[in-house]
C-alpha cells in the first residue's frame, strides 16, 4: 500500500513538473520573441520618421555563436578563368596591391578582400527571371573556389536590377561576404564579390536584441541619409565584419532600397 501511495505521488509530482516547466518555457519563448504587436509599433515609429517599413521581421532573437575572421586570398588565376572565357590578349596592370584585369571588352579588379568585374557589352537580359538564372550560374561558379551564398533579395534600382547574394555560418547571413549584381538597365552587367571567411569562435555566445529594437536603433542613421523619406525592404540578423576593430560582430542588416544600415546586437550601436 505504502508503495502505491509513493508511486501515485511521484506520477503527480512529475505532472506538476512538467507543467511548470512548460509554462517556464512558454514564457522565455514569448521573451525572445518580436510579437505582431511589437512589430506593428516599431512600424508606425518608422512611419513618423517618414520611413515605411515594406518587410516582415525576424520573430526570435536566440543567442549568437561567436565566429572570427579565417584567413583568406583569391585565386588570381581561378578568377580570371571564371570571368574571362578567353585567356588570351588579356592585359594585366598591378597597382601595390590591387590587379587589373581587362581584355578591352571586360574589366576584373582584384584589390584584397574584393573582386569587382564589370562587362559593359553583357546583353540586356529580359527579366527578372532571366537575370536570376545569370546571376545563378556565376554563384554556381565562384562557389567552387570559395563560400556557400544564397540568395538574399531582389532590387529594382535606378541603374537597374539589383541581385544579393550572402555567405552563411551557424544558419545566419554573413553580411561581408556577399556577391552582388547590377543588370543595367541599358544592359551590360556589374558583378561585386566581398569574401570575408569565418568560423566558429568557440562555444560562447551573446545575448542579442530583437529585430524590433535593431530597427528603432537605426532610424536616426536612416533619416540622417534619406531626410525625405525612404523604404526599408529587409531586416535580416546576421553577423558583420567591422573595419575598425577588425571583428566579426552578431548584428542585424536594415536593408534600405538596396543600402544597408548595420546594428551591432549586442550593444545597440547602429552604423
Amino acid at each position: 500500500m505504502d508503495w502505491e501511495k509513493a508511486r501515485n505521488y511521484t506520477i503527480i509530482f512529475l505532472l506538476i513538473l512538467n507543467i511548470i516547466l512548460f509554462g517556464i518555457n512558454v514564457h522565455r519563448s514569448k521573451e525572445s520573441t518580436v510579437t505582431a504587436q511589437r512589430a506593428d509599433t516599431v512600424s508606425e515609429y518608422c512611419k513618423r520618421n517618414n520611413i515605411s517599413v515594406e518587410c516582415d521581421l525576424p520573430e526570435k532573437y536566440e543567442p549568437m555563436k561567436r565566429v572570427v575572421q579565417k584567413d583568406f586570398s583569391f585565386d588570381l588565376l581561378g578568377m580570371e578563368r571564371l570571368f574571362f572565357t578567353n585567356l588570351t590578349g588579356i592585359s594585366r596592370t598591378d597597382v601595390k596591391n590591387t590587379v587589373l584585369l581587362t581584355n578591352g571588352l571586360a574589366t576584373l579588379k582584384v584589390d584584397g578582400q574584393h573582386i569587382t568585374y564589370e562587362d559593359k557589352n553583357f546583353a540586356k537580359t529580359s527579366d527578372k527571371q532571366e537575370a536570376l538564372s545569370v546571376a545563378n550560374r556565376y554563384v554556381k561558379a565562384i562557389m567552387q573556389s570559395f563560400g556557400g551564398f544564397t540568395l538574399e533579395s531582389i532590387n529594382e534600382t535606378e541603374n537597374g536590377r539589383e541581385i544579393l547574394f550572402f555567405d552563411r555560418i551557424n544558419g545566419y547571413p554573413v553580411f561581408g561576404s556577399y556577391v552582388k549584381f547590377l543588370f543595367r538597365n541599358e544592359g551590360g552587367i556589374c558583378i561585386d564579390i566581398s569574401y570575408y571567411p569565418v568560423t566558429q569562435g568557440g562555444d560562447e555566445v551573446d545575448p542579442v536584441i530583437a529585430s524590433d529594437e535593431a530597427l528603432y536603433a537605426a532610424v536616426a542613421k536612416i533619416r540622417q541619409k534619406y531626410p525625405e523619406g525612404c523604404r526599408v525592404d529587409s531586416v535580416t540578423q546576421g553577423y558583420f565584419y567591422q573595419n575598425a576593430t577588425s571583428e566579426v560582430i552578431a548584428g542585424y542588416r536594415i536593408g534600405v532600397q538596396g543600402e544597408g544600415f548595420y546594428v551591432n546586437a549586442v550593444t545597440g550601436e547602429a552604423y
